[in-house]
């Protein structure tokens, strides 16, 4: 990745940190909407409350990021390593997830995932969706046989309004 684009989302994180510490007050919240930011090394950032939906995040690793309460509707996020990250009330709503890395993800049963893609996505043991709604969601071969047990109602959450333990 090219140093400039490592700093530019540099940047960006570390605003987005101090609008979350000063609640708004200071930096500024990370609205990119369809922005490309595929291959990113995301790893550990606190993005919670972004708006990230439709962006091109393929590949790109959020290993132990915080993405609570994110927006992430319709974003790309093909290949991406989500392990250990946090997705309470994040939305996902028509993401694709395919061959994503989710072992030991945090938040996914209040995460929404109406209409996403996560054919191909590993490090899923079949539970961690108990209670959410997964209405239209294509699970990995793994998880067939349970999805039927697990779109029992749809998560309750506001959006842009969940806490974010990391800050």
């Amino acid at each position: 990745m090219e140093p400039d684009r490592e700093t530019s989302i540099a940047t960006l994180l570390a605003a987005h940190r101090r609008w979350l510490e000063t609640d708004g007050q200071d930096g500024q919240r990370i609205q990119r909407v369809g922005s490309t930011f595929a291959g990113s090394d995301c790893r550990g950032a606190t993005l919670c409350r972004a708006d990230l939906s439709g962006a091109d995040l393929k590949g790109s690793d959020f290993t132990g990021a915080d993405l609570s309460g994110t927006l992430l509707d319709g974003a790309d996020l093909t290949g991406a390593n989500l392990e250990q990250a946090k997705l309470a009330g994040a939305s996902l709503i028509r993401g694709k997830l395919q061959d994503c890395r989710l072992r030991n993800v945090e938040g996914l049963a209040t995460a929404e995932f109406r209409d996403a893609d996560l054919r191909g996505a590993s490090g899923l043991a079949g539970t961690e969706f108990a209670g959410a709604d997964l209405t239209g969601v294509r699970l990995p071969e793994g998880c067939r046989s349970t999805a039927g047990s697990l779109t029992s109602r749809p998560a309750a959450r506001t959006p842009g309004r969940h806490s974010c333990r990391s800050c």
